[in-house]
């Protein structure tokens, strides 16, 4: 299908590749060199957009000197169907075969780091970039991790634009054909690492969840790893008409949603603070692993009244014994258990059995 370009990378990097495209401050608009008129301000722009066929994005290059792309393509050795993602043969027959498509995560300066393959039925495999062999293999492997997209991130956290942040690429690739600023973790809700937060350091932010219980409680603890770190963090959990696992790409191509209104949303939203760590929803959901919240905040949450398994000692739910070591703890514990289960009073005569 792609009758120039290089082999070995995927669609969209192997053409940044051969047209040595630079980020021009959003994920879907890159500048690079025109023959003939090379200069410090590159003349030529590439912008990615959905196919008007809607199989994948298509690539429109443009130089502002010659008015045209013909030049362009002709000095890196590419034809018109390299800028189509999806190109398809006069003669291919038609075929209701799902498309596989290829996410690639790079470092701060656009080297291949690791990628995501997303295939039919929406299963995800995991890859990692190796520099020496120059070639893909199988699986994570230890191998350091990237938000998507990063130096067109990078570059417009330096530019001051707001940043949105999503469950998946996706919703990425969607915001950014509405010239929006947007990124992602790999694998999705629950999968967000602190060390991604510098990369949003003095941005700001606002995190779209997803419209089901794993993409709140991600949203959330995105926006609770950018706190102190981010200039600003809005957290948007309900889009209009939103349906159960709805995304922001259903919103804006399914439900008629529109960018102003999406940034009203935004607007609209408190911003996230250190109180939202500590609301009932996330207590419930957090494991204990990521469980934070200030003793103020804790202090000030509404608990149903205690219901007593044995009155004035024993509660139902959680109990934490404290005593010094050998004190007999697990001894009370044990002559507890027995009562209860054979219907005895506890610290009777004889509760111990």
């Amino acid at each position: 299908m792609y009758r120039k370009l290089p082999e070995g990378l995927p669609w969209r990097e192997a053409l940044l590749s051969t047209l040595r495209a630079r980020p021009g401050g959003q994920g879907y608009k890159f500048s690079c060199a025109s023959p003939g008129h090379p200069d410090e301000n590159p003349s030529a722009t590439l912008t990615f957009k959905l196919a008007p066929d809607n199989r994948g994005d298509m690539a429109l290059v443009y130089c502002h000197v010659c008015k045209g792309n013909q030049p362009t393509l002709a000095a890196h050795d590419l034809v018109p169907s390299d800028l189509f993602e999806y190109s398809k043969a006069a003669d291919e027959p038609e075929t209701s075969k799902p498309i596989e498509r290829y996410h690639v995560y790079t470092d701060e300066e656009g080297r291949p780091a690791h990628r995501v393959k997303r295939n039919a039925g929406k299963t995800f495999q995991q890859s990692r970039w190796d520099q020496s062999s120059e070639r893909w293999h199988s699986g994570l492997g230890g191998c350091k991790t990237y938000l998507y997209r990063l130096p067109s991130i990078l570059t417009a956290v330096k530019n001051g634009q707001v940043i949105f942040v999503v469950e998946g690429e996706k919703d990425v690739e969607t915001l950014e054909r509405f010239d929006l600023s947007a990124t992602c973790n790999p694998m999705g809700a629950d999968a967000w690492r602190p060390e991604y937060s510098q990369y949003l350091a003095g941005a700001e932010v606002v995190v779209i969840a997803d419209n089901d219980d794993p993409g709140r409680r991600h949203a959330k603890k995105v926006a609770s790893s950018l706190l102190g770190t981010a200039k600003s963090v809005r957290v948007v959990t309900s889009l209009p008409g939103a349906k159960e696992g709805g995304d922001v790409t259903d919103y804006l191509l399914k439900n008629g949603g529109t960018i102003e209104e999406l940034r009203r949303l935004a607007e609209e939203q408190s911003p996230f603070g250190d109180r939202d760590l500590a609301t009932q929803e996330t207590i419930a959901s957090k494991s204990p692993q990521s469980w934070t919240f200030a003793l103020s905040d804790f202090l000030d949450l509404d608990f149903p009244e205690a219901r007593f398994l044995v009155e004035g000692v024993l509660p139902e739910g959680v109990t934490l014994l404290g005593g010094r070591a050998k004190a007999g703890k697990t001894y009370l514990l044990f002559g507890l258990s027995v009562a209860l289960a054979c219907d005895l009073e506890p610290f009777s005569e004889n509760w111990d059995g």
